[in-house]
């Protein structure tokens, strides 16, 4: 284990190493563990059924088929980019654990009738889910894969988390502590709730948001209500999920929603056209819990503190045509489906344009400027949404961020940042 960051062979070794104390005691603690191997537990985005551990395995290594006709491009191999070897390769390469749940936009029985919306990361299919999942990844318990490098009890633990994953993971780091505002706690409620009109009587979903004025669930005096029923509450263990977690990176993540999810629930007649063109009509109570408003926010429903330490990497290059009419419909920067102010942890807006206070420092972003406290911006990537997660660019680029941030590594691939910044032999 290599215990010190690499520093930045680049204009950007200036870069800030502000607060970032517990990721450096971590290092240390699994230094005098010889045997130990960093284990890399991922946790996938929106979009699969990753109860079919099959699906999660491919999320971290398929191309979106229509980027990849525009631009020619195949995948990359995220697993070597990130552990040092491909999936199924034996030797010394980092351990690595596949983690699934239900990240679909809604239920369906055999016959293709949805008879639920999808479930949100508050609930117990997926944080509570991801929660079990990690604490037998992290027990030497295997994840059920078939793979020769499952992780062992005695590494140190790393999750990397894409997309709704950091939604989850926020929710189950902001809760892992006893005196978390919902800790250990996930709420098993119909998402539908949440969408309703200030005097009950309609519902936003569908083509119609285009046509009807959506209202987030609030009481008559306008206070804004809870996202989910408490009385549907079930316990999770994610103080024990996140005993072994040195950190969590996310890439891409949907930290504060996305404004894509606000335009499905609350869009425009140009917004319903997309939806019907790119996500299939994709209803609001699919999507509920992905909004950027301050009721489906996961920092409304955790503690200030994020168990191990969150380190995201966000992306900002949106999709090429014809998928850039995604990113047309966001503002500021974006991955063609996140805002660049959602994926990042800093206070404000999670729609505003973000790339300059991250790259050149801003009060507004610093160590007292954050939505948690123990997390931190790690990277920028010129690149799209999907290339996150599969390492498959067609022009990328690297920039480090500074005020209260760390950078420590000049790699294009989000998954060779987080090795480069472990020290993971390539």
């Amino acid at each position: 284990m290599n215990i010190a960051f690499k520093a930045i062979a680049s204009k950007t070794t200036a870069s800030k190493i502000i607060g970032l104390s517990a990721l450096t005691l971590a290092l240390m603690a699994g230094a005098g563990q010889a045997s130990a191997k960093d284990c890399f537990i991922l946790v996938h985005g929106h979009g699969i059924d990753g109860t079919n551990k099959l699906n999660a395995v491919n999320y971290w290594q398929s191309v979106n088929s229509n980027i990849e006709a525009i631009t020619g491009r195949v995948t990359g191999d995220f697993y070597k980019d990130l552990t040092g070897q491909s999936f199924a390769e034996a030797g010394n390469g980092a351990h690595f654990g596949i983690t699934g749940y239900y990240g679909k936009d809604n239920v369906q029985d055999a016959a293709g009738n949805i008879i639920s919306p999808g479930y949100p990361y508050w609930h117990p299919a997926t944080a509570g889910s991801v929660a079990n999942q990690i604490i037998a990844i992290s027990n030497g318990q295997g994840d059920g894969v078939d793979h020769p490098r499952q992780c062992e009890a005695a590494d140190t633990f790393w999750v990397v988390s894409h997309s709704q994953g950091a939604q989850v993971m926020t929710y189950i780091s902001g809760n892992a502590s006893t005196d978390s505002l919902f800790a250990n706690t996930t709420f098993d409620a119909s998402n539908t709730q949440a969408i309703s009109n200030k005097n009950g009587v309609k519902t936003c979903d569908g083509w119609l948001s285009g046509f009807i004025t959506c209202y987030y669930n609030e009481d008559t005096a306008g206070n804004v209500n809870n996202a989910f029923d408490q009385t549907s509450q079930q316990s999770f263990q994610f103080g024990l999920a996140m005993t072994k977690i040195a950190g969590t990176f996310t890439l891409s993540g949907a930290i504060n929603g996305t404004e894509g999810a606000d335009r499905t629930c609350d869009g425009s007649l140009g917004d319903t056209v997309l939806n019907y063109m790119f996500f299939g009509n994709r209803r609001c109570e699919d999507v509920v819990s992905l909004q950027t408003h301050i009721q489906y926010n996961p920092r409304t429903y955790t503690g200030e503190y994020l168990a191990g330490g969150m380190y995201n990497i966000g992306g900002y290059k949106g999709y090429p045509h014809p998928m850039s009419a995604t990113s047309s419909k966001l503002n500021g920067e974006d991955d063609g489906y996140i805002n660049l102010a959602s994926q990042m942890n800093c206070s404000g807006s999670g729609k505003r344009k973000l790339y300059d206070t991250l790259k050149y420092g801003s009060y507004t972003c610093d160590n007292t400027h954050k939505r948690h406290t123990g997390s931190f911006n790690l990277a920028l990537l010129y690149g799209d949404h999907d290339s996150m997660r599969n390492s498959a660019f067609a022009t990328v680029t690297h920039k480090a961020t500074t005020a209260g941030t760390l950078s420590c590594s000049g790699d294009v691939s989000a998954a060779r940042t987080i090795s480069d910044c472990l020290g993971v032999n390539h």
